[in-house]
């Protein structure tokens, strides 16, 4: 039996090039122990009992799901949002550099590295929080042989239990909805989602760390002055509505829709990174949207506890915080943070040690004494004037969210800070649907020697 770190030897070194895999990625969705338009009664492990009409791509398999092992997640998971070493840095001070809100890489990228986006998973085990530690003392964390174990160390020590129990998405079950239900709020992918054996990915992303980062940035080096949609005035910004100071005009929704956009890019990069790394190993994985987020979150107990965020409701929107203790988020209300002035200085000092340098040792985002740069240059950083962000750009951020809570009652206004709108699972494939139905050549190598190469 291969041991774990000759299988991670073997991801990284015997697997198909990105350039392969690109070539033939599908999305696969039969897996072990899944059943497709059969036409008789299921038991699902999560939904309770529904029936399915018969169709044309009626199957049944006849294989016992094996769950994906714990191998097999780590590589998943690692590859959706992993460490992978020190990011560069690479702008000079003058360009703004302070922007960057983290010196930790990871797998995928992020608007100013704000690392505002994380991925929650669930497998027969239960249900849990992937965030292996920031830290990244080596500019390329996975080299050699030594480095291979880490993958499977982060996804061990990085992984928190949030429930024994596979998330709950109840949203089929006669109990709730009734013996007319047909499939209740998920309809067609209701069938074969979290099926026993199956690993399921939900990325969520917080908007609001990258909100607030963004303003900073924008005030000083952009000369963006946000403006109200309703009154085309400044919000809060009068006093540096001036040649110099704020001078661009940027609806607050406009800004809004930008920020939420730069979010779920990274939400998508870390579905696509899984589906590569699947189909690389020869697993199955189908990806997904149009499930309503606030059931995913959590904001509809009665149906569906979902992943447990805590939440409120304004202005007839669910409105999440995060996790307490795990996850907290950077929205007003907030009942973590006492004003939003505190959520302005909070979100500037993630750069600065407690002694005010530039990553240094004790922040929370990580220390840059020994990485990326050379001593000289590191010295030359921190010393530049605008390693630090100017205090009127401070002053109206605060001004600004002052602004928007006084009128709106929240931060955002358009949305909720915390998002879940991609879903991905992975499975064992069964080929014999894919045998019974399609012409040859959708099964690969991989597909056909996987139990031989990872188990």
């Amino acid at each position: 039996m291969k041991s774990p770190k000759n299988l991670i030897k073997q991801a990284f070194e015997n697997t198909p090039t990105v350039f392969q895999a690109l070539s033939r990625v599908r999305t696969r969705r039969v897996g072990e122990g899944y059943n497709v338009a059969h036409g008789e009664e299921d038991q699902l492990p999560v939904t309770g009992k529904v029936t399915v009409e018969k169709g044309p791509l009626a199957f049944k398999s006849q294989k016992e799901p094996v769950p994906l092992s714990d191998v097999e997640n780590a590589l998943l998971c690692w590859a959706a949002c992993g460490p992978n070493g020190m990011a560069l840095l690479d702008l000079d001070p003058n360009n703004d550099l302070a922007t960057i809100m983290s010196c930790a890489g990871r797998t995928i990228p992020g608007p100013c590295n704000d690392r505002g986006a994380h991925l929650f998973y669930c497998t027969d085990e239960g249900t849990f929080f992937y965030k292996p530690s920031p830290d990244s003392p080596k500019p390329v964390e996975i080299e050699d042989d030594d480095d291979y174990e880490k993958i499977l160390d982060w996804f061990k020590k990085g992984s928190v239990k949030l429930s024994d129990k596979r998330i709950d998405l109840d949203w089929g079950s006669p109990e709730k909805w009734g013996p007319a239900a047909k499939g209740g709020l998920t309809g067609i992918w209701q069938h074969n989602f979290n099926r026993p054996g199956s690993t399921v990915f939900f990325p969520v992303v917080d908007l609001t760390k990258e909100l607030v980062n963004v303003m900073l940035s924008g005030f000083e080096h952009m000369h963006w002055m946000f403006v109200d949609d309703e009154t085309g005035e400044p919000m809060g910004l009068s006093e540096w509505a001036m040649p110099g100071y704020l001078e661009v005009p940027v609806p607050w929704s406009m800004y809004e829709e930008i920020i939420f956009s730069l979010a779920h890019n990274v939400a998508g990069m870390m579905v696509q990174n899984a589906r590569l790394a699947a189909e690389a190993m020869g697993l199955g994985h189908w990806n997904f949207g149009g499930i309503a987020e606030d059931i995913i979150l959590g904001a509809i107990p009665e149906l569906a506890k979902g992943l447990g965020f805590s939440y409120q409701q304004l202005n007839g929107r669910n409105f999440f915080h995060g996790l307490p203790g795990i996850w907290e988020g950077w929205g007003w209300p907030s009942p973590w943070h006492k004003s939003t002035d505190e959520i302005v200085e909070k979100n500037v000092q993630t750069r600065y040690s407690a002694e005010g340098l530039f990553y240094g040792k004790g922040c929370p985002e990580g220390c840059i004494d020994n990485l990326p740069f050379n001593q000289e240059t590191l010295e030359a950083v921190r010393r530049h004037p605008k390693i630090k962000i100017s205090d009127w750009a401070i002053d109206a951020a605060k001004s600004c969210l002052k602004y928007i809570v006084d009128k709106y009652g929240r931060f955002p206004v358009y949305s909720s800070p915390f998002h879940a709108q991609f879903v991905c699972q992975f499975h064992h494939i069964d080929p014999a649907f894919y045998e019974k139905y399609y012409v040859p050549g959708f099964i690969h190598d991989q597909i056909i020697n996987h139990y031989r190469d990872w188990h």
